[in-house]
């Protein structure tokens, strides 16, 4: 099965070598939601506006329709190089 959004990413081998297809449907829907402006990511910044990768980073539902996945900060967090592919597969396989 071919994964558009995945196939947009860097490390979609590991993700195809390492996951199975349950786990990989998750990480489409989300970077599908997230492409299409369902959902969004807020970074946390200190009071000087830098990044504060200590802070929380604020997950924003933008479709009141969207069914949560439960791992979506975590998923837009490795999207956006906040988060280790390898903490992604790790994730999954918890």
């Amino acid at each position: 099965m071919i994964y558009k959004e995945i196939e947009h990413t860097a490390d979609k081998d590991m993700l195809y070598k390492y996951l199975v297809e349950a786990e990989l449907d998750t990480i489409e829907t989300v970077l599908r939601a997230y492409s299409e402006g369902k959902i969004d990511i807020i970074e946390p910044r200190d009071e000087n506006g830098e990044p504060d990768f200590d802070g929380e980073f604020e997950l924003i539902i933008n479709d009141e329709n969207y069914q949560m996945t439960g791992y979506e900060t975590s998923i837009l967090k490795w999207i956006n190089d906040w988060e280790s592919t390898d903490y992604i597969i790790e994730l999954f396989s918890d």
